[in-house]
């Protein structure tokens, strides 16, 4: 049994249950912002070994064939991410990938929630969460390629996987402490973009 599935024991509580699936719902939104299938590749994996709950309508992400799918799709998007013109590319093509990804997601692990209560908390999920994240990304590849050519970008990719693998295992493992990280992690984001636009402003 994974650690997040013992404490929900500890909170021995359906409320409980719940808080815990709706943050791993949100970290795992999160992580696809920056990576369209790991987290997906993730939870597959977390079900099918590790027992992981899933919402009836989708426990097929539990099966074999859908962790081969999610694996094989996610070794081809870390490598294609380390090509240049190719990481533009799988950018624009995720700009609409990668919120359906994250509201599949998110509603597979809200699986003590109504169904319609799901699908409603994960679409909220996926355009809070989910946007600014893979906004942010996109932000940062075409300030590497304008600087640096785009030599920059396959390190940029290799930080970027290891944030969403961290962010993927934490969501399952400790959500805690994955929602703790994202919150930082947000917060970054829109001050950033609240100097930006202050700057942009004052000019």
């Amino acid at each position: 049994m994974v650690p997040a599935l013992q404490l929900t024991n500890i909170l021995s509580s359906q409320t409980g249950d719940i808080i815990l699936q709706v943050l791993m719902a949100i970290t795992l939104a999160a992580a696809t912002g920056l990576r369209a299938f790991l987290p997906l590749f993730i939870v597959s994996i977390a079900a099918h070994f590790f027992g992981l709950p899933l919402s009836d309508s989708f426990k097929f992400l539990g099966d074999s064939r859908a962790v081969f799918v999610f694996g094989l799709a996610t070794l081809i998007e870390i490598l294609g991410d380390k090509i240049p013109a190719v990481d533009n590319f799988l950018d624009s093509v995720q700009t609409f990938l990668k919120p359906i990804l994250a509201l599949l997601a998110s509603v597979a692990v809200l699986s003590k929630l109504d169904p319609l209560l799901a699908l409603v908390i994960a679409i909220a999920i996926s355009g809070t969460v989910t946007l600014p994240t893979q906004l942010t990304k996109g932000g940062v590849r075409l300030v590497s390629s304008g600087t640096t050519g785009g030599i920059a970008n396959p390190f940029i990719s290799i930080i970027e996987d290891i944030i969403s693998l961290i962010l993927s295992l934490l969501a399952i493992l400790f959500p805690l402490i994955a929602i703790a990280l994202v919150s930082l992690l947000l917060i970054l984001i829109f001050k950033v973009k609240g100097r930006k636009i202050t700057s942009e402003e004052a000019k």
